[in-house]
């Protein structure tokens, strides 16, 4: 008996040692995982409460700077117009806010290293705020010309505030969530959807209410408030700087595939801006109220399927997704007017039900297109040796805002061109043929890919893994 019970002992001695060694491997192997997340990115471990905080805030904040910035369609034309501007000068005011983030986008990208992610997106959404409360002073201003300046000069200050945030909060956001990137950045495009709805709706609202002022009054303070929230909850993010800029990741043939996709996505979403709503008021004879609400219900398709289109994304579906959202993209707007081409079926009849199920489906094929992007190009990134960390992130975020940016200053232009030119059924067709044209670029790249057996992505336990010490292969 005694016997048994001593070896019985040696056996619980050795177990419970076995298990204290297998422990302090296991608690090593999660300290050296910690260590290299914290010497990767210099930021501190936040539980996922604080992340969740942490997103919420960013993405509201989102919210408001969008809100400002696309409120003022409703009143300010006719308010710029009553003191002596030109239709010229007006769009020159609305353009200017996507030029200077097309110009300052990619520029914040490659210094969110050195600023931080924090100090840029409490600094974008206090510009933002300052901005939008400046902007709401206009009236008291005699004078057109001083009037133009100021309002020039103050959409300029939005426009670099709203690239550091857009930039910066994107970037913290997909740092906080690395293994549903997908999903994360589903979620921003959501509120930058809101952001497009509830702009003009608050703007109406409040102008009706209070006059010129009042909007910018309540969007820019509460943005001044969302900035002063941030600073609270925000911690600082660092990486150490890598050798690599921008244009060194444009010269990646994949990379400047998805530049020009993101150039496509947002060209597509602002392409019928100018002219859909004159379009449908002189052809179907209907209210202006019936014209937003059908803009509406293209933005909140484009919403709704986000997260969905997100998740796919994250469980591997990329390619495939963005090859069905620009070729069905390119499809849907041939039955937008519909297209001259189609005349052998519609005998050039018009239909305003076609134009609401066109608008909703184009919303579902605009996300199908641009969601996956970012992730793409995350990807491509991380196969020419780049890390996954906050540089890398403010890169891509920074290439992606600007290509949006340029697509938002293109896609007007050259719809409402077309339409002056031709017809508003041939400037529908243009753009089919357009994406047809991208689709093809798209699938001759990822085709070339799949024959040479260069990846399109990482595989998983590589995606953290400091790669520059690795030959980089351009694909």
């Amino acid at each position: 008996m005694g016997e048994s019970a001593k070896h019985i002992d040696e056996n619980m001695n050795r177990h419970g040692e076995a298990e204290m060694e297998q422990s302090l491997e296991d608690s090593q192997t999660v300290d050296e995982k910690l260590s290299h997340r914290r010497s990767s990115t210099g930021s501190q471990i936040l539980t996922k409460k604080q992340k969740i905080l942490r997103i919420a805030a960013l993405l509201f904040s989102q919210v408001c700077v969008l809100s400002g910035y696309s409120m003022i369609s409703p009143f300010f034309p006719q308010e710029a117009k009553s003191v002596g501007l030109t239709q010229t000068e007006v769009g020159v005011i609305f353009s200017i806010f996507a030029a200077v983030t097309f110009v300052m986008s990619p520029i914040y990208g490659v210094a969110i290293v050195r600023l931080g992610p924090k100090f840029m997106c409490v600094a974008g959404c206090f510009l933002c705020g300052g901005a939008s409360l400046l902007f709401g002073l206009l009236n008291y201003i005699p004078g057109k010309d001083v009037f133009f300046v100021l309002a020039l000069l103050i959409r300029v200050a939005e426009g670099n505030g709203s690239a550091m945030l857009s930039v910066a909060s994107a970037t913290m956001i997909l740092e906080s969530f690395e293994s549903a990137t997908g999903l994360m950045y589903s979620l921003i495009e959501m509120s930058v959807a809101v952001g497009y709805i509830g702009g003009p709706a608050f703007g109406a609202a409040f102008y009706a209410i209070g006059g010129y002022s009042l909007p910018f009054m309540v969007v820019g303070g509460l943005t001044l408030a969302m900035s002063f929230i941030l600073l609270l909850v925000l911690t600082n993010e660092k990486a150490e700087a890598q050798a690599a800029n921008f244009l060194a990741l444009l010269k990646i043939p994949g990379i400047m595939v998805m530049f020009m996709l993101f150039v496509l996505s947002s060209l597509t979403m602002t392409y019928l801006d100018p002219v859909l709503s004159g379009w449908m008021v002189d052809t179907f004879s209907i209210t202006t109220s019936t014209v937003g609400l059908i803009f509406v219900s293209w933005s909140a398709a484009y919403a709704i399927v986000s997260p969905l289109i997100g998740k796919l994304v994250d469980k591997g579906y990329v390619f495939s997704i963005m090859l069905l959202g620009v070729f069905s993209s390119a499809i849907i707007f041939l039955f937008m007017a519909p297209s001259p081409l189609l005349d052998f079926i519609f005998h050039k009849q018009t239909y305003l039900w076609m134009v609401v199920v066109v608008c909703v489906l184009e919303g579902i094929s605009g996300a199908l297109l641009y969601i996956p992007c970012y992730q793409a190009a995350i990807n491509i990134a991380g196969v020419n040796g780049y890390k996954q960390n906050v540089q890398t992130y403010g890169l891509v975020s920074g290439m992606m805002n600007s290509g949006y940016a340029l697509g938002s200053l293109a896609g007007p232009l050259l719809s409402g061109y077309l339409t002056d030119k031709y017809t508003f059924k041939w400037a529908t067709t243009v753009m089919t043929f357009v994406l047809m044209g991208m689709g093809v670029v798209l699938a001759l790249y990822v085709t070339i890919m799949k024959m040479t057996g260069r990846p399109l992505s990482l595989p998983p336990e590589q995606e953290t893994k400091p790669l520059l010490s690795s030959p980089i292969n351009q694909s």
